[in-house]
């Protein structure tokens, strides 16, 4: 009798269990079992480890089929009226991270580009500031705003900002969802920062189950679809707001990004006034930054 067995992550459990549906069967009495199937002479069992083990003849050669239908993407067709994410913060040094999922509706698309959404990185903070007011009138959003405590807090646990950041735009789909009784079913774009094979991988790491569905993954998301511009210009919006607060806090003007040599310097002083605890409230203490300031 062949044996093949390979750990799933979690967009390949969901995959594959709407593949094997059709020959679901009781659990023969295994606590540690998800599922049992039974297809012909062979048995499938999907234990909660994720671990996927097939019995029966032929079982390696089912086993990669499976495996290799699990890993197609779909394509899905957007619908007219669609949620874009995108994140804020990665990449400064000062400042948690934040997170905002904006659902457009298609009739609003042209108002949108009328006051100059377009890719954030084709604005100045001035310009995404002003355009603030008129924006969050025009579409139905959410953000989920970290402060570095919070940033610190996890990835110290998780080592990994990839897999917060995925946390995050869950929590916000999600939130966004409720707060607007949106269907169940609407399409989500998200700029993207892993694979779609990785980013279901994190939600096991993070032991979040039914993660929200991303229909498209597209990298520079920002100038293909307007409701992911409209997403990280709010983000962006909501950062600075963030470090304005935090800038009165160290009394001095935050400056923005990881590169500028002064920033070693503002992080130092913080540093001297509080120790590492205080450092902790201001900056991502994962940066290579840090081994300059303490």
């Amino acid at each position: 009798m062949q044996i093949f067995t390979h750990t799933l992550n979690n967009y390949q459990l969901d995959k594959v269990t709407k593949l094997l549906e059709q020959y679901k069967v009781s659990n023969p009495g295994n606590k540690n079992l998800l599922y049992f199937y039974k297809v012909g002479k062979k048995t499938v069992s999907i234990f909660k480890t994720y671990k996927m083990m097939i019995q029966g003849p032929d079982a390696d050669q089912y086993g990669k089929s499976l495996i290799d239908g699990a890993n197609v993407q779909e394509i899905k067709k957007l619908s007219s009226n669609y949620i874009g994410c995108d994140e804020v913060g990665v990449g400064d040094y000062f400042g948690g991270l934040i997170t905002c999922a904006v659902y457009l509706e298609k009739s609003n698309e042209n108002t949108l580009r009328a006051i100059g959404v377009r890719d954030s990185k084709d604005l100045t903070d001035i310009q995404m500031i002003m355009m603030f007011p008129k924006l969050i009138k025009l579409v139905k959003y959410a953000c989920l705003v970290y402060s570095p405590e919070k940033y610190n807090e996890l990835i110290g646990k998780f080592k990994n900002t990839h897999a917060i950041k995925t946390c995050m735009h869950d929590k916000t789909i999600k939130q966004l969802v409720k707060k607007e009784n949106l269907s169940g079913d609407v399409s989500v774009v998200m700029d993207q920062y892993a694979s779609r094979e990785t980013y279901y991988s994190y939600f096991k790491k993070l032991n979040i189950d039914n993660p929200y569905p991303i229909t498209r993954f597209e990298t520079k998301a920002e100038n293909k679809y307007l409701a992911v511009a409209a997403a990280s210009i709010i983000a962006r919006v909501a950062f600075l707001k963030q470090i304005e607060d935090l800038s009165k806090q160290a009394h001095t003007r935050l400056l923005l990004g990881s590169s500028n040599p002064k920033i070693i310097g503002q992080a130092k002083q913080i540093y001297l006034n509080g120790g590492r605890p205080l450092l902790n409230k201001f900056v991502k203490i994962d940066f290579a930054t840090t081994k300059k300031v303490v």
